[in-house]
């Protein structure tokens, strides 16, 4: 179950807490190293999305996760509020609207760029450069590979997409050919 509105409560108290100790970004990151952990144990997923152990039980592995992690009293103190009001199952939401805020703060957008083939560290630098040439902010890819686009390239940002892919050019050439 989703409470975005509730998640976003709390992701804005840490990250309000984060600018205030200048220690955002860091917060963020342990947050996300958490959420990994908890994603990649069944067990540990399964006791922070439900009712199965007391609060202080549940408050005792969160305290020996975050001490084996090196996670930062903050964080530390924050997953144990989460658990104690009953929020704990709502981490992955929390996590990923901090994320986002954090964005906001620091003029960050994240593109999704599509390809048929893999691309050097230079070509997704030279795309990476014209998307915060048209976006105005710094751009962070996430490049995936299709073959369905056949070449070219296919970029998100939001709600935009930039369709520069040849099955793009085709379609648009069929079209054409079709009216006359």
């Amino acid at each position: 179950m989703r409470n975005l509105t509730l998640a976003r409560r709390y992701a804005q108290a840490l990250t309000d807490i984060g600018v205030r100790d200048g220690r955002c970004e860091l917060y963020i990151e342990e947050l996300q190293r958490v959420r990994t952990v908890i994603r990649s144990h069944p067990d540990l997923r399964r006791i922070t999305t439900g009712p199965l152990l007391s609060r202080d039980r549940l408050k005792e592995i969160i305290s020996v996760l975050a001490g084996e992690m090196g996670i930062s009293p903050v964080v530390h103190n924050f997953l144990k509020l989460l658990v104690d009001k009953a929020r704990i199952r709502y981490l992955e939401d929390i996590t990923d609207i901090a994320q986002e805020l954090l964005d906001e703060r620091t003029n960050v957008v994240h593109a999704t760029v599509t390809t048929a083939d893999s691309l050097s560290g230079e070509e997704l630098d030279m795309i990476r450069r014209n998307l915060e040439r048209y976006a105005g902010k710094k751009v962070i890819i996430h490049h995936k590979k299709d073959s369905f686009i056949i070449g070219g390239v296919v970029a998100q940002i939001g709600d935009i997409i930039l369709d520069y892919s040849i099955r793009k050019q085709l379609s648009r050439m069929r079209e054409q050919l079709s009216r006359r």
